[in-house]
Order: C-alpha cells, then sequence, then structure tokens
C-alpha cells in the first residue's frame, strides 16, 4: 500500500491574514486624501495589474501616508529608507499613475512604483513572476534592482527605526 501525501498550497494572499491585524495597527504619519474600494480598483485596471491584498488594505486607510519606522535592507545594502507610499489619488503630489507613467520607460517590465525614498528611488512590486509579487527597491541612478521582500507585509515586519 502506499501512502500519498498531497500539500495543498495555499491560495497567494492567505498568508497575509496571520499579520493583518498587527500590521494594520502600525503607525502611519501623513495620511493623504483617503480613497475607496473602487478609486483603488480604478488604478488598478489603469496600471493593468492587481495589488496583493495587504497593500490595498494600508492603501486604503493610509494612502500616500509615511511609516513611523521607515529604514529597511535589501539583498544588498543595508539601512535604506522608505519615505512615503505613493499616492492613489490622481490630483494628490507624487500619486502613482503620474510616478509610473514618468519612469516607466526605464523600469522592467512587470514593476510598478509603490513607495519612495528621499534619494529619487522606488520601491517597487515585481509583477513579472506568475506565482508571487515581491518587493524590489529600483534605483534610479543605474536602473539596477535589489530583493527587499517576499510580500509587503514582511516588508513592512522588516521596518525599523
Amino acid at each position: 500500500m502506499i501512502n500519498l501525501h498531497i500539500q495543498v498550497a495555499k491560495p497567494y494572499g492567505a498568508a497575509e491574514k496571520k499579520i493583518d491585524k498587527r500590521i494594520m495597527k502600525m503607525k502611519w504619519i501623513l495620511t493623504k486624501t483617503k480613497i475607496d474600494e473602487q478609486e483603488f480598483t480604478n488604478i488598478e485596471k489603469e496600471l493593468k495589474v492587481q495589488f496583493p491584498t495587504d497593500f490595498k488594505d494600508i492603501v486604503l486607510k493610509y494612502n500616500g501616508a509615511s511609516p513611523k519606522y521607515i529604514a529597511y535592507d535589501t539583498e544588498n545594502t543595508k539601512g535604506r529608507v522608505a519615505e512615503y507610499l505613493l499616492s492613489f489619488t490622481n490630483n494628490d503630489q507624487d500619486n502613482i499613475i503620474d510616478t509610473y507613467n514618468a519612469i516607466k520607460d526605464r523600469l522592467e517590465e512587470g514593476l510598478v512604483p509603490v513607495m519612495k525614498d528621499p534619494f529619487g528611488n522606488f520601491i517597487c512590486f515585481n509583477f513579472s513572476k506568475k506565482d508571487s509579487c515581491e518587493l524590489v527597491f529600483w534605483n534610479h541612478d543605474n536602473n539596477n534592482i535589489e530583493y527587499i521582500s517576499q510580500s509587503f507585509s514582511n516588508f513592512l515586519e522588516k521596518l525599523y527605526d
């Protein structure tokens, strides 16, 4: 008799539910114009992407805001800085659509900027992989990318002062 052990993969985003409460309690400052789900969906349609649920939840609550803790590490560099989320409101300065349109010709396929640093670089989702949506750092000086995290929630957990 042969015993088969089949492991069913969790759907994308299933692991996010365990940490949502802690992440949602994280302190954010300087929130810009509040948006609703329809406005968020319109941005996704315009960019032709579907953002992960954990990211969507944060944007709906803290559009354009800065996290209390802003330092993070990439695979290559310690102490990078996340200044603020790009706004999902088209009338706000540093909104995601204007930013994407300004730099899309320089970005690798599948990258969409979602956070800015004080030096003109961006934290981007990498939508080029089918089953994941990792976060990467994009350097505007040389177009290099550095891996940050497997998910937005994981990235937020790694932020430090």
